[in-house]
């Protein structure tokens, strides 16, 4: 898996975005009285926190691949 350094830039802008997301999620919930809206709007904001950790997971193992295959390219003995 390859993500290059503006793909990267980009997925961690989506990140940034949707934890943005997730706030104003959040903030709906906290001043709403209607219990069914509080409620919809916690499992809106789990999912898009489960989703953006999915991508930052994403990132992570593409960083880890993007070594593995450098040190096999260029610092094996």
């Amino acid at each position: 898996m390859v993500i290059n350094d503006l793909e990267r830039n980009d997925l961690e802008i989506a990140i940034a975005k949707m934890n943005e997301a997730s706030a104003i999620f959040n903030k709906l919930a906290a001043n709403s009285v209607d219990s069914d809206f509080v409620a919809e709007m916690d499992v809106a904001s789990g999912e898009v926190a489960d989703f953006s950790d999915k991508l930052r997971s994403v990132n992570n193992k593409a960083h880890m691949i993007d070594f593995a295959e450098y040190h096999e390219r260029y610092l094996r003995d």
